[in-house]
């Protein structure tokens, strides 16, 4: 037989494929979009990752204060300014942005944009002074 294996009845697939493409158009055609200046889907979930399609328009803010993420930003469509306290990048239609672990941030958009908003939590012990951690052992 040609084409894709099922899986049986009950029993959990090893992956998805999303059409991206797809996903956008139908987030697009919301009426979160039509009538307000973002609007997302998450993709994908699990403990320690979160896949979120994310629609802003021209001059919407997205922004983190939660120190205990990673993130990146794979812009699909449109322009953002990204901000990390004073540093701030141009990213574009086509581009992955990569921001650092644990630091406040901001997603302004330069256009209508739509991106995959990609986070991360960090390990416990990657968001914790040593001192922190020390005072966790045994004597």
């Amino acid at each position: 037989m040609a084409g894709v294996e099922q899986s049986p009845a009950g029993v959990a697939q090893a992956f998805d494929v999303l059409d991206i493409g797809e996903a956008g158009v139908a987030l697009l055609a919301e009426p979160e979009w039509a009538n307000g200046d973002r609007n997302s889907k998450t993709l994908f979930k699990a403990d320690t990752l979160r896949v979120v399609l994310t629609a802003l328009r021209d001059g919407g803010i997205l922004r983190n204060e939660d120190p205990d993420e990673a993130v990146a930003i794979h812009v699909l469509q449109g322009e953002l300014r990204v901000r990390i306290h004073s540093d701030a990048s141009v990213a574009r239609t086509g581009q992955l942005v990569r921001l650092a672990g644990g630091e406040p941030w901001q997603i302004t958009a330069a256009v209508d944009s739509l991106f995959l908003l990609i986070v991360g939590r960090l390990p416990v012990h990657a968001s914790k002074s040593a001192g922190t951690q020390a005072e966790g052992g045994s004597a």
